[in-house]
This record gives C-alpha cells, sequence and structure tokens, in this order.
C-alpha cells in the first residue's frame, strides 16, 4: 500500500513539473508556416524572453520570481490574432513590476516589443526583423538574421551575432554590437550619448563609415582608407570622418556625444 502511495505521489509530482514546463498559452495561426508578425505593448514587466523555434504557434507564458506562472487575467493582457498578426497588449500597469513574460515564436515572425520599464529585454534565433523599444532595460540579442532596431535611455545594448542592419539608439549605457554580415543593401546607424560604442565587423565587408565622437577617441583594428564627399554635401555632420572598408560599401553612421568609439574586427 505504501508503494502504491509513494508511486501515485511521484506521478502527482511529475505532472506538477510538466504543467510548470509548458506554456500557459498557445496561440494558433490563421496560415501555419506562413509569415507572422508579433505586437507586444507592456509597462512594467520585469523582463521579456523571445525565442525562436521551429514552430507554427506563438507560445506564451507569465511568471513571476519565487511564485511560479500566472494567467493573462492575473496580470490584465489581451491577445488577438487574425491573419497571421498576433498582438499582446497590458491594459494597465498594475501587477506587472515582477512579471517575467516568455514567449516562444516561429522564427521567421516578425517582432515589435515595446515594454517601457522592463529591467531586461532578450531575443534571441530569430529570422526576420526585430523592433524593441524600452526606456530602461538592458537589451541583449543574438543570433539574428534580419534587421533590428532597439532603443533604451538608461540600460545597455548588446548584440551578437547578428546578420543585417541595425539601428541602435542609447543615451545612458554602452553599446555592443557583433556582426556576422551587414545587409548588403539597408544603411545602419549607431547612436549614443553617454557610454562606449564597440562595434566588431568582419574585415572582408565593404562598408562606407561616417564616425562622429565629439568628445571621446575612435579606435580601430580594421583597414580603413580615407573617403571624400561628395561636392556640396549637405548631410555632412560637423566634426564626423569619413572612412571606407574594403572600398566602400553600404552606409553605416556611428555617432557619440561622451563616449569612445571602437572598430573591431570580428573574430
Amino acid at each position: 500500500m505504501k508503494g502504491c502511495v509513494l508511486l501515485f505521489f511521484l506521478l502527482i509530482q511529475l505532472e506538477i513539473v510538466k504543467a510548470q514546463s509548458d506554456p500557459d498559452y498557445t496561440i494558433e495561426l490563421s496560415n501555419p508556416g506562413e509569415k507572422s508578425s508579433l505586437y507586444l505593448k507592456s509597462y512594467n514587466a520585469s523582463e521579456v524572453m523571445l525565442t525562436g523555434y521551429d514552430g507554427r504557434n506563438i507560445q506564451v507564458t507569465f511568471g513571476s520570481p519565487g511564485q511560479g506562472k500566472f494567467s493573462k487575467e492575473d496580470f490584465l493582457f489581451d491577445m488577438y490574432e487574425g491573419n497571421n498578426k498576433v498582438s499582446i497588449i497590458k491594459r494597465s500597469s498594475a501587477n506587472d513590476q515582477q512579471l517575467i513574460i516568455s514567449l516562444k515564436i516561429p522564427f521567421d515572425c516578425e517582432v515589435i516589443v515595446d515594454s517601457y520599464f522592463a529591467k531586461k529585454i532578450n531575443a534571441a534565433n530569430i529570422q526576420s526583423n526585430v523592433k524593441i523599444s524600452s526606456q530602461t532595460a538592458d537589451i541583449l540579442v543574438a543570433n539574428i538574421r534580419g534587421n533590428i532596431e532597439a532603443k533604451t535611455f538608461n540600460g545597455k545594448l548588446s548584440l551578437e551575432k547578428l546578420d543585417g542592419a541595425a539601428i541602435l539608439n542609447n543615451t545612458e549605457g554602452d553599446i555592443l554590437v557583433k556582426f556576422s554580415s551587414l545587409s548588403a543593401s539597408d544603411p545602419s546607424a549607431i547612436t549614443n550619448i553617454h557610454g562606449n560604442i564597440e562595434i566588431h565587423l568582419p574585415e572582408s565587408e565593404k562598408a562606407t563609415l561616417e564616425l562622429n565622437s565629439l568628445k571621446g577617441k575612435i579606435t580601430t583594428d580594421l583597414k580603413l582608407t580615407m573617403a571624400n564627399r561628395a561636392a556640396g554635401d549637405s548631410n555632412a555632420k560637423k566634426y564626423s570622418v569619413l572612412r571606407q572598408l574594403n572600398g566602400g560599401g553600404v552606409w553605416f553612421s556611428i555617432e557619440n556625444l561622451h563616449g569612445n568609439i571602437s572598430l573591431l574586427k570580428t573574430k
């Protein structure tokens, strides 16, 4: 009898573990296998984590440190889907200071995230365009094949293994970007006010670089050559210098007000 009770207890424990690993919500797409998009808007969520996977739906989990999982009703979220366009929107800023939102999305899902006061936003393994906006978050991105736009005002921007263009803005924090390759046609632009900018580029890339560090240093281990501006170029920024990598190519603007710019070889 004791053996049966123990077995029954173990089965219950296994079911609890399984339930905790399963998503809270699975959002089925109208046209599985076709291009999809996700728009997530939150206010004070502590963390947002997005991971691309080889699936045909979007899986959502709501949780809180030390308190397990919650439902969308606990945090006043609305979720919609139509023609492969998914929206997850927070109705108010109540109750979500410790909220962790985890999402698994198809690899090629296009992503827009607005999370005003998040502490951390992670995105990985996405083969589409990504746009992230926050006031305070550290934004950590890895393994993106597509263009990315990211903005934070008081956090760090860290991107690794990026294949595509980057439009990045920061106000108070460092920016680190490691490119696997640049977009052949779409320009990149990186700006900062207080913090350093460190960019890693493959030395075989072709790029035309406009560099401007008003109160900092510009250093590089890449073989850059001087580039001449077109006569009467009205878009030239004061104090900026123009350099070419491998004879020039896609436009890449890097501007820093109070910080250094480092251009390094991707290793």
